[in-house]
C-alpha cells in the first residue's frame, strides 16, 4: 500500500498516473521507468509455455513444455537421427518447413511446435534436402 492520495490510502494496482515526489510532477518519461522497476520488483514476470514435441527418427531441444518469459526469445533445435531428415516444422499448427532451428520471439502468448522426421533415402545425402 502506499499513499497516493492526500486524504487517504490505496492499494498499488500496478499503474502509476500521476506522481509526485517533492511536489515535483515526474515526466512521462520518469514516470515509465518508476512503473517498469516497480513491476519488475513486485510483480512477477508474465510466462508462457511452449509445448515442444518430435515424432520418431530425432529430436527437438528442448523439449517438453518450456516455461517462456514475457518478452522473452525462445530457439528450439532441431536434429535428425542418423539416417533421418526432418520432414516438416510445425508451429501453431503451420507448417514451417524443414528448417534446423526455430525461434520465437518476443513471446507474448502460449505455442506449440512440433517436428516429423523421414527416413533418408539410401544414397541421399542430408544437406541436400535442406534445400
Amino acid at each position: 500500500m502506499g499513499r497516493n492520495d492526500p486524504d487517504g490510502w490505496s492499494t498499488f494496482n500496478g499503474n502509476i498516473g500521476d506522481v509526485f515526489l517533492y511536489n515535483t510532477a515526474l515526466s512521462d518519461a520518469e514516470r515509465r521507468q518508476l512503473e517498469a522497476d516497480l513491476t519488475n520488483k513486485f510483480l512477477p514476470p508474465a510466462t508462457f509455455t511452449i509445448n515442444a514435441s518430435a515424432g520418431t527418427g530425432g529430436t527437438i531441444d528442448p523439449s517438453g513444455a518450456v516455461i517462456v518469459n514475457s518478452g522473452s526469445d525462445q530457439a528450439f533445435t532441431i536434429t535428425p537421427a542418423p539416417g533421418y531428415a526432418v520432414a516438416n516444422l510445425m508451429v501453431d499448427g503451420v507448417p514451417v518447413g524443414a528448417v534446423p532451428i526455430y525461434t520465437f520471439n518476443d513471446v507474448a502468448a502460449d505455442h506449440t511446435i512440433s517436428v516429423t522426421f523421414t527416413p533418408i533415402a539410401a544414397g541421399t545425402r542430408s544437406w541436400e534436402l535442406w534445400e
